[in-house]
Formats: structure tokens, C-alpha cells, sequence
């Protein structure tokens, strides 16, 4: 996929992973070694399941026709 087919949401996503990328490659990940709470892991799974039933609900919408057509 090419920048200029991305929508803002996606290229958001591409810049915000692209900044994490490179401060990971300078300073490294602060939280290597350590263990996440068990609450924290299960928020975090919760929120990763609802950002992709958001980004397919999304994809779905934009794919959708209209129900009518012109006569």
C-alpha cells in the first residue's frame, strides 16, 4: 500500500509506529525484563480487541454499496 491510498487513520498509524521504531532502536525498550500485572495484561488484551473490531468494522463500512440503485 502506497501513502497516498492510506486513509488518516492509517497513515496516523504508520507515523506513530514509525517514531516508536526509532526511539526503540535509540534508547531501547525501558521495560525489557520486566512483567506486566495481570490486570494490565487483560486491559490490554480488551483493547487490542476492540481496536480491531473497530478497524474491521471500519474496513467493512467503507466496502459497503449502497442498497439502491438509480432507475
Amino acid at each position: 500500500m502506497q501513502i497516498k491510498d492510506m486513509n488518516s487513520e492509517e497513515l496516523k498509524a504508520l507515523i506513530e509506529n514509525t517514531i516508536d521504531e526509532t526511539l526503540e532502536s535509540y534508547f531501547g525498550d525501558p521495560d525489557e525484563g520486566k512483567t506486566l500485572k495481570e490486570e494490565v495484561k487483560q486491559r490490554r488484551e480488551h483493547l487490542t480487541c476492540a481496536m480491531s473490531i473497530n478497524a474491521y468494522s471500519s474496513q467493512k463500512l467503507e466496502n459497503l454499496e449502497p442498497d439502491h440503485k438509480e432507475k
